[in-house]
């Protein structure tokens, strides 16, 4: 008889020790999942963030050349509002000179509006960096809060069967 028990006793704890096994395979398998997901969510984010550094990178280049060649056409216009003071060279005329003066006024206005242009898309630009970077925080967080919450129902799920279980192998 004691021997008969002892056998119930081994098979009922090899029963239990399979389906602690199981189910332990289950929540990992589970949190694997999750964590492949969160992964994969948050390599989708650095690529988006990795490109808009390239971008703004570009915009800021954009505007650096964009400023010396304003300052080039704000000197050029410079020396020739200086020729157009000596009234005493022959070989320019005043009508000329105001031409062309006039055109490179036209060129620093519409390289003046680019560059107003291009400091707008780059804050832009740097707004969606940081939103993208609050994103990828709170992801983070609410990943690792899920997490968490999900080990702690396992956990209780898990109590719950093995009272269940030794309240039905006491009862």
């Amino acid at each position: 008889m004691l021997n008969d028990i002892s056998k119930k006793i081994a098979l009922k704890k090899t029963f239990f020790i399979t389906q602690l096994d199981t189910l332990l395979n289950t929540v990992q398998n589970e949190y694997q999942e999750i964590i492949h997901k969160q992964e994969m969510e948050l390599s989708l984010l650095r690529d988006k963030n990795e490109k808009y550094k390239k971008d703004i990178q570009n915009l800021v280049e954009i505007r650096n050349n964009l400023a010396k060649e304003n300052t080039k056409l704000k000197a050029e216009n410079s020396r020739l509002k200086i020729l157009l003071s000596k009234k005493d060279s022959k070989e320019i005329t005043d009508k000329v000179l105001l031409e062309e003066n006039e055109k490179l006024v036209k060129k620093i206005e519409a390289l003046e509006r680019e560059l107003k242009k291009l400091s707008q898309e780059n804050k832009s630009l740097n707004q969606m960096k940081e939103k993208i970077l609050s994103l990828q925080a709170a992801v983070q967080k609410g990943s690792n809060a899920y997490n968490q919450n999900l080990a702690q129902q396992k956990n209780e799920d898990l109590i719950k069967e093995i009272k269940e279980a030794l309240s039905k192998e006491i009862g």
